[in-house]
């Protein structure tokens, strides 16, 4: 299936425009664990960075499936 995971706070969201195929949520949830943790690692992002942000995951119809929050993931 098809998510979209588009970076959102509580100002603004960053959409998502091509998305990633996955075979489902729990794919999704380690896919985004791994990016973050990988950004962190590489000094790009630091995780006190996310406090606020979220991974909204969509479905093509933009109906939101599942939210996961940056500051809890690797806190």
């Amino acid at each position: 299936m098809r998510c979209y995971l588009h970076l959102a706070d509580a100002h603004q969201t960053l959409l998502d425009r091509h998305g990633v195929e996955v075979s489902d949520l729990d794919q999704v949830r380690a896919l985004v664990h791994e990016v973050a943790t990988e950004m962190i690692q590489q000094g790009e992002a630091e995780a006190r960075d996310w406090d606020g942000w979220r991974i909204e995951v969509a479905d093509p119809s933009g109906a939101v499936l599942l939210t996961i929050r940056l500051d809890a993931l690797l806190s």
